[in-house]
């Protein structure tokens, strides 16, 4: 009989041979033994002995134990197709390397190379690979590490594959993560600054707070350099801690809010306020330099600024450096100082006399400069400081005083000159005559003529006159009458006398004027 192909065994070639026939098998693929997972046919040729003959068969007449057998009507050949034979469980040596440990990578993977692989049957192409898994993926020590095969190869599917391999002894040490803390470099602004953590990367696409937290020790207000800041890294469960990196970190002085000089104009001799500035940061201490002395001539020193005259200068304010701030420098400044109104100015010397020269005085004013007088009108010449009256009357007269580099010229009101007339005295000369005499012309003498002046410049004469009477005696001469513009005019009575005649000789009287008294002859008085 034929049996049904199973994994392994050695197919039959014949079958026992009978007194009627003989007969052979022949099986696909001719295998030395079957296979497993394979399909087979067995060929069965029955041949008649000698004196018999295969007649009366129909077709498919011929049956074979679990197998579904074919045959041609009065053919002795059958054709019997047996199932699948079964799959063959496969043996495998331990992996040839297995790492038992590894460093966290946010996977369960582990490097493994499988064993020899036992029991394929000899023509059959069949591999194997292995995959080795953690239990997690996490840090840990006695870790589940589980092979896992799986066959391949044109056969495969003929086998089973071996038993997975498992150990407990695995481990899975921390990673250490990649930290980027990026420095700074700042300009003060007063806020605090710190550093910036960049970047947290582990492994796996893993990122942040997943990896680990960065603690910072960096952060600072002031400026300054700061050499020994620091960063530290705490790992999550799966990751190394990092101890205290040292960076540097810089914060650089800040300029300075523009500084401006506080811009001042006086008039002279007002002085200047103290110098004062706006704008600039930071408490360095603020001086102040002349750019340019100017048309002022000024100077400074600390925050005064003095002038020489009227004009302008130019002032330029530094404010220091500090802990925070540059050192910073205004603009120039031009301080103005406009030229000044002298004090008023005031003619003191305001009368004069017909024919007496004044010398012209003044008070107040500023610069001390010189002064100049000018006749506006009325009777007056005036040369220098003096004044000449021509008339009496008055006369307006102005006065300036010079200006210097921070003054103007000032000048007074034009100032009335009072010209008081002149005294003159006019005195009646005394005049005697001898009795019955005709009276002498009367005469007057003229005290107090200025100018070289006589009476002839008399707006009227003098009026001389006696009193009336013929008699021996004295008599008053009184003089009247003048006027003139220039004058004021007094008078001064003189004396008329008229003394006794004696008859010389020739019968004429001799008067004797100093003691108006005839004198008589006979040597007797009258």
């Amino acid at each position: 009989g034929v049996t049904a192909p199973v994994t392994d065994a050695t197919p039959t070639s014949t079958i026992t041979a009978t007194d009627l026939y003989t007969a052979t098998i022949s099986w696909s693929g001719a295998p030395a033994t079957f296979h497993p997972g394979t399909e087979y046919t067995a060929t069965i040729t029955i041949t008649p002995k000698s004196g018999y003959t295969l007649t009366g068969v129909t077709s498919d007449y011929f049956t074979v134990a679990g197998a579904t057998a074919t045959n041609s009507a009065n053919s002795g050949v059958i054709s019997a197709v047996f199932p699948t034979t079964a799959t063959k469980h496969l043996t495998i040596a331990d992996p040839s390397s297995l790492t038992l440990s590894k460093t966290y990578d946010g996977t369960t993977t582990a490097a493994v190379t499988a064993g020899a692989l036992s029991g394929v049957v000899s023509g059959d192409a069949v591999t194997v690979s292995a995959v080795a898994t953690y239990g997690t993926k996490d840090f840990g020590n006695g870790k589940t590490i589980t092979v896992v095969y799986t066959l391949g190869g044109a056969d495969a599917a003929k086998y089973i594959k071996p038993a997975d391999y498992v150990v407990t002894n695995g481990e899975i040490t921390k990673a250490t993560a990649t930290v980027t803390v990026t420095p700074y470099t700042a300009s003060y602004d007063g806020n605090a600054h710190s550093a910036t953590v960049a970047s947290i990367n582990g492994v796996n696409g893993e990122t942040g707070a997943t990896v680990g937290t960065v603690s910072l020790t960096t952060t600072h207000t002031n400026a300054g350099t700061y050499g020994t800041d620091s960063w530290s890294f705490a790992g999550a469960a799966n990751y190394n801690n990092i101890a205290p990196t040292t960076i540097t970190d810089t914060i650089n002085k800040a300029t300075q809010a523009t500084l401006v000089t506080t811009a001042q104009t006086v008039t002279a001799p007002a002085s200047f306020v103290a110098l004062a500035t706006t704008g600039g940061s930071g408490g360095g201490a603020v001086t102040f330099a002349l750019t340019d002395a100017g048309t002022a001539g000024c100077s400074v020193s600390g925050t005064t600024l003095s002038y020489a005259t009227a004009g302008t200068c130019t002032v330029t304010a530094t404010k220091a450096t500090d802990a925070n701030y540059l050192v910073a420098s205004s603009a120039a400044q031009t301080f103005t100082v406009n030229i000044g109104t002298q004090s008023a100015l005031t003619i003191t010397s305001t009368t004069a006399t017909y024919g007496a020269d004044l010398s012209l005085t003044i008070s107040g004013g500023t610069t001390g400069g010189a002064v100049t007088y000018i006749r506006d009108s009325g009777a007056c010449t005036v040369s220098g400081s003096t004044l000449t009256p021509t008339a009496a009357g008055s006369c307006f007269v102005t006065a300036t005083m010079a200006g210097n580099g921070s003054y103007n010229a000032v000048s007074s009101a034009s100032t009335e000159i009072t010209i008081n007339k002149a005294d003159l005295t006019i005195t009646a000369d005394d005049i005697s005559k001898a009795y019955g005499a005709t009276d002498p012309t009367l005469t007057a003498s003229y005290d107090g003529f200025v100018n070289s002046e006589t009476e002839s410049v008399l707006d009227t004469p003098v009026t001389l006159t006696r009193d009336a009477g013929e008699a021996v005696g004295s008599y008053t001469i009184t003089a009247h009458g003048a006027a003139d513009a220039n004058y004021n005019i007094a008078y001064v009575d003189g004396t008329f006398s008229i003394g006794q005649t004696t008859p010389d000789g020739d019968g004429y009287a001799t008067l004797d004027n100093s003691n108006p008294q005839v004198v008589i002859t006979d040597g007797s008085q009258a």
